[in-house]
């Protein structure tokens, strides 16, 4: 606003005319206005608590999805180790069996 129109509205509200505005005077005349700023900050504020709640619970499942991604993960690892050593064991045996014919030696029936 122009400093004249809030020179005019300060003085329209300083209701005993003495040149200062009083808490009295503010309360009451600036009422709707502090209201209104209160009501704004208040919805705010609301706004801001469901953001943080809403953040916490994105965190959340991406923690728990993360969780599940890992544990797949692990799992995959583990059957893959389980089958490379099934694999080499089974390698290792068939190379002692060529290595005892290879050798001549012969079983007793």
């Amino acid at each position: 606003l122009p400093y004249g129109e809030v020179k005019e509205v300060f003085r329209s509200f300083d209701s005993n005319h003495d040149g200062k505005l009083e808490y009295n005077e503010f309360k009451t005349n600036f009422r709707p206005l502090w209201r209104y700023a209160y009501n704004v900050f208040e919805k705010r504020l609301e706004s801001e608590k469901e953001l943080s709640r809403r953040s916490v619970r994105v965190a959340d499942y991406t923690r728990n999805m993360l969780d599940e991604e890992r544990e797949v993960y692990l799992a995959d690892a583990r059957k893959k180790s389980k089958i490379k050593r099934e694999r080499e064991a089974q390698r290792e045996s068939q190379g002692n069996a060529r290595l005892h014919l290879s050798t001549g030696f012969k079983k007793k029936i």
